[in-house]
């Protein structure tokens, strides 16, 4: 075994002993991290029937490796991408060697060539509509009233209280009640749908294999049934890349074309568009007490730097509907607090 190149702590020290359970040559290198409690490492292996691999670290008291692999049988189903193969997994222990697609994850080929990303983007959205084609499936969860109501409450006490240091009034907090209730019945009132929940840059590569160009989609673990409109949010009002607004209404109206042709029930346009940008008023509300939570709580600072654009998609939508007025005018008293702090601004 060749020496180990990475922190000796004790989930590395369990990894080393399975994969020497294995009979593997292997070099494992430094962790990459996820958001999540997972950790990912790089492995290369002689002598070895695996080729392209990753160790996958999922600690049991934290997170499910079971539900990885029930939740990667579902979405192989669909054809119009592709999932990791698993080639040995260890339930119990929380480690399973899966397929490496290789690191030209979306955020990467956007760099690359900017001039592609909405042709990436079409590409996708087509290839999401194989898996809405499933309708809802009975082994997962459903995306309801209280799951959704547990992640839009992360905003206040995270956004609002501690990173923009400001306390709602009583009439602020009755505000983002009557808004989160609004967006939540939007939400359950949608067509249902398999939803991967982060369906977005940072979860899907590019593979190219002998001048085919595939879709490698990972990280799906969180899947729900839920509003059949909320991976194209999460996709097109990226958290991590902004398209224009011209940008999004195109690929959205192709998309909802497309989505009409292969899927029954789905809205008129002017109700598809409406639900589209409820679901992205709720994700970004949701991602800004996340962000905030990984930046304060888990000394995750990077994220900081994303927050700006969710800010923008946030106001862009809420500007659109009267509904909403109130929440605006109370999200941009809070980016003049965070205008004052020590955050690096991106120009969005």
């Amino acid at each position: 075994m060749v020496l180990v190149k990475t922190q000796q702590d004790l989930r590395g020290k369990l990894a080393q002993q399975w994969l020497d359970s294995l009979n593997c040559n292997y070099q494992l290198h430094s962790p990459i991290a996820d958001a999540s409690f997972r950790r990912y490492w790089q492995l290369a292996i002689d002598d070895c029937i695996y080729d392209k691999v990753l160790l996958m670290d999922c600690p049991p008291e934290q997170e499910n490796l079971s539900l990885f692999i029930e939740t990667r049988k579902i979405f192989a189903k669909n054809l119009l991408w592709r999932v990791p193969k698993i080639f040995q997994q260890d339930n119990e222990q929380g480690f399973a060697l899966i397929e490496n697609f290789g690191d030209q994850l979306f955020t990467k080929a956007y760099q690359q060539d900017t001039s592609q990303v909405t042709s990436y983007i079409a590409f996708a959205l087509n290839a999401l509509i194989g898996l809405q084609q499933q309708g809802v499936n009975a082994q997962l969860e459903n995306y309801d009233e209280q799951k959704l109501q547990i992640e839009i409450e992360i905003f206040a006490p995270w956004f609002v209280n501690k990173l923009c240091d400001y306390a709602l009034s009583i009439k602020e907090q009755d505000i983002l009640i009557q808004c989160q209730q609004r967006l939540i019945s939007n939400m359950l009132n949608q067509s249902q749908t398999i939803i991967h929940r982060d369906y977005h840059s940072r979860n899907l590569l590019l593979i190219l294999e002998e001048e085919h160009q595939q879709l490698g989609v990972i990280d799906f673990q969180g899947a729900f049934n839920g509003a059949i409109t909320y991976d194209a949010v999460s996709l097109i009002k990226d958290c991590y890349w902004k398209l224009s607004e011209k940008q999004q209404y195109e690929l959205l109206k192709n998309y909802w074309q497309n989505l009409c042709k292969k899927v029954d029930k789905t809205p008129n346009w002017q109700d598809f568009q409406r639900d589209f940008h409820y679901s992205g008023i709720q994700r970004h509300l949701k991602v800004l007490g996340i962000f905030s939570r990984l930046a304060l709580d888990h000394d995750k600072h990077h994220y900081l730097k994303d927050i700006p654009l969710v800010l923008w998609h946030l106001t862009t939508a809420l500007a659109q509907y009267p509904e909403f007025s109130d929440l605006h005018r109370l999200i941009k008293k809070l980016i003049l607090r965070l205008e004052n702090q020590q955050i690096k601004w991106v120009d969005v």
